[in-house]
């Protein structure tokens, strides 16, 4: 189980849990799937 906290990630954690290596599609093909499904919809 993981806990449900409001801790702020360190810098470039986010980053580098979004990038290529880890998604396999980078910032641009995450802006990509924003841009047709959005955010929170």
């Amino acid at each position: 189980m993981v806990d449900d906290t409001r801790a702020v990630l360190p810098d470039g954690t986010l980053h580098d849990i979004l990038g290529v290596k880890q998604t396999g599609i980078g910032r641009k093909g995450l802006m990509e799937l924003i841009d047709k499904y959005g955010i929170g919809k």
